[in-house]
């Protein structure tokens, strides 16, 4: 899909400048990442994605940025699915609380953030980064042949809320609609999701 070659484009991007390149990884994380509780080892973190080469831009950022141990496999799906799953996983250790406050996961102690960290987009490079990182995790794009419009799926309509502002910060006004009893993953939910869609092309 058009999706997907924006995202491997964007995958293999390399940045000059460590803050930029921690505020990827953080809107990725927020947007594919899930706690894991209850290892005997302690805490861990994983990110699901069906992009090759977003999971490895995640396992290198891991593993370059903080140092920790990181493993990453492929589930492969059945006929009717075409795609792979690719799980990058960090084993319960001790430094992973040291990532999930880096990557502003973590407030006030505990281990949920509704909103984006103020560190992490203070320069306008981090908020393009931070965006950049929101987009290959749960973003999709639209064919430019017909117009831009790209399409962010939150999970809650408070993260949505700071999602607008953070892309208002361009110029750009998106708008926020509620999807309710759908997910991403397509299994029905009594949750709402919130989709984050405009139709102007930011340069991520």
């Amino acid at each position: 899909s058009f999706s997907n070659e924006i995202k491997n484009e964007l995958a293999h991007m390399e940045h000059d400048k460590k803050c930029c390149e921690i505020a990827e990884l953080a809107g990725l994380v927020r947007m594919d990442g899930t706690i894991l509780i209850g290892s005997r080892k302690g805490i861990g973190l994983e990110l699901v994605t069906e992009n090759a080469a977003v999971a490895r831009k995640a396992f290198k950022g891991l593993k370059k940025l903080f140092q920790v141990e990181t493993e990453i496999t492929v589930q492969r799906r059945n006929r009717l699915k075409k795609n792979n799953v690719y799980l990058v996983r960090v084993p319960g250790q001790p430094k992973v609380m040291e990532v999930l406050d880096v990557l502003g996961l973590t407030r006030d102690g505990l281990m949920y953030n509704p909103e984006i960290s103020a560190e992490l987009v203070k320069k306008e490079c981090c908020r393009r980064s931070y965006l950049r990182g929101v987009f290959l995790g749960a973003g999709s794009l639209s064919d430019p042949m017909n117009s831009y419009h790209l399409e962010i799926v939150a999970n809650s309509e408070e993260y949505a809320e700071s999602l607008v502002k953070l892309i208002e910060t361009f110029g750009l006004h998106p708008k926020i609609s509620s999807r309710k009893n759908t997910s991403r993953n397509g299994v029905q939910s009594g949750r709402p999701r919130y989709a984050c869609s405009r139709g102007a092309y930011l340069r991520l």
